[in-house]
C-alpha cells in the first residue's frame, strides 16, 4: 500500500473548479475537455482521495488540499475563467 497519494495534474485541476463551485458543464468548457472527461477525472481522484461525497471535496479544498486558482495560468478569451476566480477569491476568504 503506497504511504502517500498520488493525484495527476488534471484531476487536481478539474477538482479545484468544482470545489469553487463551478458545475461539470462550466469545468469542461473551462479546461476544454468533455463532461465525461470532467467525471472521469472527478470519480478517479476522488477514489484515490477516498472521498464518497462533494462536500469532503469541498472541505479538502477549503483546507489547503488544492493550490489556489489564482496560481494557474489563466486562459485568454474566456468569460468562465472570470466566474471561476472570483468564485475562489469568495470561498478563500
Amino acid at each position: 500500500m503506497p504511504l502517500y497519494i498520488t493525484v495527476n495534474p488534471r484531476e487536481t485541476e478539474v477538482l479545484q473548479c468544482l470545489a469553487t463551485g463551478m458545475c461539470v458543464q462550466d469545468t469542461a468548457d473551462y479546461l476544454a475537455i468533455s463532461n465525461k472527461t470532467v467525471n472521469a477525472h472527478k470519480r478517479s481522484a476522488m477514489h484515490k482521495l477516498h472521498f464518497r461525497r462533494n462536500q469532503e471535496l469541498h472541505k479538502w479544498f477549503l483546507q489547503g488540499g488544492a493550490v489556489s486558482l489564482a496560481q494557474r495560468p489563466e486562459k485568454k478569451g474566456t468569460e468562465v475563467k472570470h466566474a471561476v476566480n472570483s468564485t475562489a477569491d469568495r470561498v478563500l476568504r
